[in-house]
């Protein structure tokens, strides 16, 4: 065989081939990191204050004697109560809301036997008390305390804090008229802020006690709030010139019966009376009951 001859020369370039069909869409790709969280916007302003309200009215209590009748056989006490609706001070009738009636027992007498409690001392020759009052400077309960007839009772007084005692002077002239001399009330249990709390316990459940409170403050005048609590509460406020007896809301006098500023309340169903006095502070020469 002869030998090959030399290649001849390469031909030209063919024309591209048409394009291919677009292949199937590949598998979406894994979620990428959640971006970081943008600062906190600034606090908006406040909004505007609402309206001021209307003011309330106050509640007002009034007590005034109850003839013998079909409301109290033996007579007694009418205790009204309502809001003032013309804030004038006065429980109109067209106020009234409740009336409630502390009628006395058809046995009652002026004479039923008083429990008194003197403040001020415990006992000893330079501080006398009244006839048959028991002294106390508070500094503990008093169990069985005696009446006026010189019986012991049932009936306890306890205090809710420890108060503290001065032999205060008093003005004669203030001292009332009462079945014993009261001119040794004098000396009182104080404090000169907050409030005391006075329970009376042991009384008869749902009867009506005439409860007596003395202030005296010894070389200044004194403003207290005063409460009494049975079944019903009686409000009200003692305010005198130093070295003047209260009783109740009223001025002491001399020629005036301490019966004549009583306050009227039925003890609980547990036998208990409650006297709160002071806010800020208290000044109490003496307390007192009477069964009705």
């Amino acid at each position: 065989t002869g030998t090959n001859g030399t290649n001849g020369a390469s031909g030209a370039t063919g024309t591209n081939g048409a394009t291919g069909a677009s292949g199937a869409t590949g598998a979406a790709g894994t979620s990428g990191d959640n971006g970081t969280n943008g600062a906190t916007g600034a606090t908006g302003s406040n909004g505007s204050n609402g309206a001021t309200g209307a003011t309330g009215h106050s509640a007002l209590v009034a007590v005034t004697a109850e003839s013998a009748g079909a409301n109290c056989t033996a007579g007694g006490q009418k205790v009204t109560s309502g809001l003032d609706l013309d804030d004038s001070g006065v429980l109109d009738a067209g106020e009234i809301t409740a009336t409630q009636y502390v009628c006395n027992g058809s046995n009652a007498t002026a004479t039923s036997p008083w429990i008194g409690v003197d403040f001020g001392s415990n006992s000893g020759a330079g501080n006398p008390t009244p006839t048959n009052w028991t002294a106390s400077n508070g500094s503990s309960s008093l169990t069985n305390l005696i009446d006026q007839a010189g019986t012991p009772t049932t009936v306890g007084l306890s205090f809710s804090s420890t108060p503290s005692s001065f032999a205060a002077a008093l003005l004669s002239t203030t001292v009332p008229l009462a079945s014993v001399d009261l001119s040794n009330i004098g000396g009182s249990i104080y404090k000169f802020s907050g409030s005391i709390d006075l329970t009376f316990t042991g009384l008869t459940p749902g009867v009506a006690y005439g409860v007596y409170v003395l202030g005296l403050r010894g070389g200044q005048s004194y403003s207290q709030p005063v409460s009494i609590a049975g079944v019903s509460t009686v409000s009200f406020t003692q305010a005198a010139a130093a070295d003047e007896v209260t009783v109740n809301d009223q001025l002491g006098s001399s020629t005036s019966l301490l019966t004549s500023a009583g306050k009227y309340v039925r003890a609980t169903p547990s036998g208990e009376i409650v006297i709160t006095v002071g806010g800020a502070g208290y000044y109490i020469a003496g307390v007192a009951l009477q069964k009705i």
